[in-house]
């Protein structure tokens, strides 16, 4: 098994080396899409090197756990799949694409998520067939779920109020979720918006706001209307199940915090156990400045 707390380093890295570079419109696309090359190369690596275990049966057109699943994204991941779409569809299509999205956003406004498996809403990136639309380009979160068994995600579907757990590759999730809080925690140290949203209600805002991945590099907060009541009450529901697991009382503002580490702090402190100074909170980004930065900073010197 590859150590989670290492591809966490390692993406954070690239992140803040991406960003010293510069910040445009191509930048959330292009950590979203190194993110997902990464986690794919380093499941291969595993896998390879694990000839003992199990691999999941997810195939196409095998989407059961594609409808009544509410799935959280990054920023980065909405804006790639916005260009993914405006690039591959024509006008006319994509303008129903996007009036589809914010349909589904207002329908699914109040609805927590056993309400949303109960009424088995399908994923909107899911063509005709029940491929992945977007697969090139699809969520982290939906690149680390797998299964081992493809009868038991069907029966979960059809049994929504009964609890099953599905058997799965717990290497290929940890793999995707380090991916995860690696390009987090270098979001958070360059100061710009590192939350993460509902699906539908982030790729609403990732549609509709005018040069949405531009503005959101150089810092804006632009998916505050992607900040759902719903989406907290369910972030805090599953946090407080989190900390009934492992017996400790955790601050309930951890529920929302950007800072992936963060809660893992929280839990050594709660257990006395101390915590590896990789995980401290990651210092603020430097930019390195350009030449004509330097140029124009001495000339103002010299009229002092």
């Amino acid at each position: 098994m590859l150590s989670p707390l290492q591809i966490i380093l390692d993406e954070e890295s690239f992140v803040r080396q991406e960003l010293r570079k510069g910040r445009d419109a191509s930048t959330g696309p292009k950590l979203a899409q190194h993110g997902l090359r990464t986690g794919t190369e380093l499941l291969k690596k595993d896998q390879a090197g694990t000839s003992r275990r199990r691999l999941p049966v997810c195939k196409e057109t095998c989407s059961w756990c594609c409808r009544g699943v509410k799935v959280d994204v990054s920023i980065q991941e909405a804006l790639v799949i916005a260009e993914h779409k405006r690039s591959t569809l024509s006008v006319e299509m994509f303008s129903q694409f996007r009036e589809q999205i914010a349909q589904l956003a207002e329908q699914t406004r109040d609805l927590h998520v056993d309400d949303r498996a109960r009424q088995q809403l399908p994923c909107p990136l899911l063509d005709q067939s029940g491929s992945c639309s977007v697969y090139e380009v699809r969520p982290l979160r939906c690149a680390g779920h797998n299964s081992y068994d493809a009868s038991a995600c069907e029966w979960s579907c059809q049994n929504p109020d009964l609890a099953r757990d599905i058997p799965a590759d717990a290497a290929q999730q940890a793999i995707f979720s380090a991916v995860t809080m690696g390009q987090q925690r270098g979001l958070v140290a360059a100061g710009i918006d590192a939350r993460s949203f509902e699906l539908v209600s982030a790729l609403r805002v990732a549609l509709e706001q005018p040069n949405a991945a531009e503005r959101w590099a150089k810092g804006e907060r632009l998916f505050d209307a992607a900040d759902r009541r719903i989406d907290r009450e369910d972030r805090e529901a599953a946090f407080r199940d989190l900390s009934r697991t492992y017996g400790v009382d955790l601050p309930p503002e951890l529920a929302h915090s950007t800072d992936p580490m963060e809660l893992f702090r929280a839990l050594a402190a709660a257990e006395g156990r101390p915590l590896p100074p990789e995980l401290a909170p990651p210092a603020p980004l430097r930019m390195e400045k350009t030449p004509n930065q330097l140029k124009r900073e001495r000339r103002a010197r010299k009229k002092k």
